[in-house]
């Protein structure tokens, strides 16, 4: 129980107003809550907190202790108690002698307050309570309360109305009747109604319909009374509401029952015949009295064969079986049973099968009548569930005869079905024993704890996670290693109802001809390597692609061919050692081809220091863009050579090694020529015989190209006329130029280079700048005025 703090604080202004003191009211912990002085308000009074906690009854400071203390004033704290509880502490800081009285009246006025508000407390509660009583009867005898005003608009209705219509308090308070219908309220029963209404009448059960926001129609019964003020005046109505919107329904669903009731036998034969194929009954005495015609639709037997019979008699069973002595035990028990089958013995027909349920009838006493049940045959289930063990048995047969290891899992993994295979490859050597029912993660884990699978030694765990990850992947067939060196083909296929086929298959024999042909294809592949050496790149390719066949044949093509020679080199073999002079020419030809491969030459031979190229076949680019690779790599090799030959002279060679290069361009027979026996690809013809012309006549160091060449590369080289050539065999000269360089770099990319025993000068203008062209001219200048200065003077 709490007062107001408002009180509090007139109790605490009022004796500080009547004394010279501080006066101050507190709650649990001591905090200040009111107080003469404001600015306590929110503090903390340690004194309080131990007289609330009940540790002290009084907690006092004297004028000694307070002139000690620089917080503590003199006073006294007393605890203000309430049905035995400590609820407030009041504080009066001043001279003890005035503190004390004035602390007790303060206490004795904040428990006065208390104990008033309780009072009140306790007042406003029954009266809530005598309130709800009266709305719980009232709607006990409806099921909502409503009230009205003097104009019979709505003022009340109780929250039941609006649980039960979906309205709003706004749509219907204020308004009258009719004004809430939403229409003139015409009928003969309504202006009756608002007659009694006008002469302020008491009215029952007045019934009328609503047709709800939703378009359902509401049955309504009221009633009510009129409600009159203390002088008699006429203030209202009060009463009742009740929805019989149920009873309305049930009336007209009573106008069908005697209908529904002549229907009711039949429907219920109807619907025990669709829980089974007939219904029977039995008397007391476990005698047939009733079978449907359903039943002898589907038996041959006349109803005087069953009628008046026990189910015994009927079908002929015997005493003996223990299934019939429990079935008739209950029946003497009068107990119901549920799906009891038997076979009874029907004379002039087919074996059939019976499914009986059957619940005991009992009298108004409770005595014992009979029973009464359904019947269903179940002799096709009864054939199609032994068709299906004898399928499921050749099933069992067929996997068991077949080479591979057959499983089969449910949807939770769980062993179905199996082969013997299956076992003895999961478990070489072992017998295991293997159950339907068992998880598949138990099986592989088992046979990797017992070191079978080769993959998992030492990390059993990790490899158990990640065979059941593949396996819930099922993305085909994997190959699994055994520890006795065998290999398992595991092939897992997800079934329509998330269960999984698994298919094993012992792949050793294949896995080991799979290792030698891997290990006699690198040595195939290291054979291939060496003999590419021997044949050009773009033909080995077009032979082992297959894309060439093997075999004596040619074509008609336009090639450019390219014809080299190093200047000299016969002489070059007599003064070198035949050492020096293969690695020299080794050396020489190894720049050279590696130039022409990665131009897109192809090479057809090396004749000692000669080397014959072609470009046009077996790859083709066009026959202007195979005219102009050939022609950049002849540049392209005339540079190297002179790169090369001051590596040579630093070797030992005194004379420098020059080149001469012709090309033509022109239809050639390509292909291969030779036997059966022995081949080669090779080019001949009048163009080949021209390029070898062209080698012959051109100078150290140049480049000879035939007219045709020329018209196909002119607008990329700079090329100049050298006049007409006379070929062998051919009728008439053949034009001939002679290569100066790339187009616009024929002066920039000329090096000047000069060797002799006295001179040695190499100038390259493609890499000088503008600074170093001058002093290069000074350095030169320099030499030709030494050169004039030291020239003999004529005699």
């Amino acid at each position: 129980m709490r007062v107001d703090a408002s009180l509090l604080q007139e109790i605490c202004d009022q004796i500080a107003s009547e004394i010279d003191a501080i006066v101050s009211i507190m709650t649990a912990g001591g905090q200040i809550v009111a107080s003469s002085r404001r600015q306590r308000i929110g503090d903390v009074h340690d004194g309080a907190a131990k007289v609330i906690s009940g540790e002290v009854d009084v907690y006092e400071v004297t004028a000694e202790e307070a002139a000690k203390s620089r917080t503590m004033m003199e006073g006294v704290t007393l605890p203000i108690e309430f049905d035995g509880e400590r609820i407030y502490g009041i504080a009066v800081a001043a001279e003890l002698e005035t503190a004390r009285p004035y602390a007790r009246i303060a206490r004795y006025w904040v428990a006065s307050h208390l104990r008033a508000a309780e009072a009140h407390t306790k007042y406003q509660r029954e009266l809530e309570e005598s309130g709800q009583r009266f709305r719980d009867v009232a709607e006990s005898a409806g099921d909502w309360i409503w009230e009205m005003d003097a104009e019979l608009r709505f003022t009340y209705l109780s929250p039941r109305f609006f649980e039960m219509f979906p309205v709003t308090p706004a749509d219907i308070l204020g308004k009258t009747r009719g004004e809430f219908a939403g229409r003139r309220l015409s009928e003969a029963h309504w202006k009756q109604h608002f007659a009694t209404l006008a002469a302020r009448l008491p009215f029952r059960d007045f019934a009328y319909s609503s047709q709800m926001s939703d378009g359902e129609i509401r049955h309504i019964l009221i009633s009510g009374k009129p409600v009159h003020g203390p002088q008699g005046e006429f203030c209202g109505y009060r009463g009742t509401g009740r929805d019989v919107t149920a009873l309305e329904r049930a009336k007209a669903d009573a106008e069908t029952a005697k209908r529904r009731l002549e229907l009711s036998e039949q429907r219920f034969r109807d619907v025990a015949e669709s829980a089974g194929d007939w219904i029977w009954e039995m008397d007391a005495a476990l005698r047939f009295t009733y079978l449907s015609p359903r039943f002898f639709e589907i038996f041959p037997v006349s109803p005087d064969r069953i009628i008046g019979k026990t189910r015994a008699e009927f079908s002929g069973t015997s005493a003996d079986d223990p299934r019939w002595r429990e079935h008739f035990a209950r029946l003497e028990a009068h107990l119901p049973f549920r799906d009891f089958a038997y076979s009874p013995e029907i004379r002039d027909g087919p074996t059939r099968h019976i499914l009986i349920s059957g619940k005991p009838v009992l009298g108004r006493g409770g005595e014992f009548q009979g029973y009464r049940g359904t019947g269903r045959d179940i002799s096709e289930q009864v054939a199609a569930e032994e068709a299906l063990r004898r399928s499921e048995k050749l099933l069992a047969e067929a996997i068991e005869v077949i080479s591979e290891g057959f499983s089969l899992f449910d949807c939770d993994d769980r062993l179905v079905l199996f082969n013997s295979k299956y076992r003895t490859l999961l478990y070489p050597g072992v017998e295991v024993d293997l159950q339907p029912g068992m998880k598949f993660e138990s099986i592989v884990r088992r046979a990797a704890e017992n070191g079978y699978i080769e993959e998992a030694v030492g990390r059993i765990d990790a490899w158990v996670r990640e065979r059941l990850a593949r396996r819930r992947k099922a993305d085909g067939p994997f190959i699994q290693h055994r520890s006795d060196d065998t290999w398992i083909m595991v092939n897992e296929i997800r079934t329509g109802d998330g269960g999984t086929v698994a298919i094993y298959s012992d792949v050793t024999v294949l896995k080991n001809r799979e290792k030698e042909l891997a290990e006699k294809s690198r040595a195939l592949e290291m054979l291939s390597i060496q003999l590419a050496k021997y044949l050009s790149p773009q033909v080995y390719k077009s032979i082992f692609s297959g894309l060439s066949e093997v075999k004596v044949a040619s074509s008609r093509k336009k090639l450019t061919v390219f014809f080299s020679d190093i200047v000299g080199f016969t002489e070059l073999t007599d003064r070198m050692e035949s050492e020096d002079l293969t690695k020299l020419l080794n050396h020489y030809l190894s720049e050279m081809s590696t130039i022409a491969l990665r131009h897109g030459a192809t090479i057809d031979k090396y004749v000692g220091d000669a080397i014959m190229i072609f470009f046009g076949d077996p790859e083709t680019r066009g026959v202007r863009q195979d005219a102009l690779a050939c022609v950049e790599m002849a540049i392209e090799m005339r540079e190297k050579l002179d790169e090369l030959r001051e590596v040579w002279r630093l070797a030992g060679i005194e004379r420098p090694l020059e080149c001469r290069t012709g090309i033509s361009t022109g239809y050639c027979t390509v292909g291969n020529f030779g036997s059966e026996e022995r081949m080669a690809y090779t080019i001949i013809g009048m163009g080949v015989n021209l390029a070898a012309r062209l080698e012959k006549a051109a100078a150290p160091g140049e480049i000879l190209i035939s007219y045709e060449t020329f018209a196909n590369v002119g607008n990329a080289i700079a090329c100049e006329a050298r006049g007409e050539l006379p070929v062998k065999g051919v009728p008439y000269p053949v034009s001939i130029y002679t290569v100066k360089g790339r187009q616009g770099c024929a002066t920039e990319n000329r090096r000047i280079r000069a060797d002799r025993p006295y001179l040695k000068l190499d100038l390259d203008m493609s890499v000088m700048t503008p600074e170093a062209r001058d002093e290069a001219k000074l350095i030169l200048e320099e030499a030709m005025d030494t050169l004039s200065s030291s020239e003999p003077k004529a005699s």
